[in-house]
């Protein structure tokens, strides 16, 4: 198993939402590069970085921090969601193409899975494994 720990950055601190909601939140650190470095410190190569402002105006508000992650901890791969719904913005943040890919791909079977099980779920004497395959 590997654990890809998520930054939130809202206000540009990085913050954890209670129960989900954007208003609720506790700070834990002024700065997302320190937090990042902080999670490399324990060998972490993968983040997810989610721009929380940007997810709500629907582009990316962080695009410098993203930036200066990458060039302090190169070796890092960053995983982003929060207002990147376009090509260009995909492109300006230089984002690793397979980070990309993988999360496309994700999404995809993640639509798959909730299609069967919505359909499962219109029949109830069928077995979930006759189902699956």
């Amino acid at each position: 198993m590997k654990i890809i720990p998520a930054i939130d950055i809202q206000d540009r601190k990085c913050v954890r939402l209670t129960k989900g909601d954007l208003n609720s939140t506790v700070k834990y650190f002024d700065d997302p590069i320190q937090a990042a470095e902080h999670w490399y410190s324990y060998g972490i190569d993968r983040i997810h970085i989610v721009d929380l402002d940007g997810a709500k105006k629907g582009q990316s508000l962080i695009l410098n921090i993203i930036h200066d992650i990458k060039k302090k901890l190169p070796k890092v791969s960053l995983q982003v969601g929060g207002g990147f719904r376009n090509k260009e913005t995909i492109e300006y943040s230089n984002i690793d193409s397979n980070i990309i890919q993988e999360f496309v791909e994700y999404l995809y079977n993640l639509g798959i899975w909730i299609q069967r099980m919505t359909m499962l779920s219109q029949r109830p004497g069928q077995k979930i494994q006759e189902f699956i395959g």
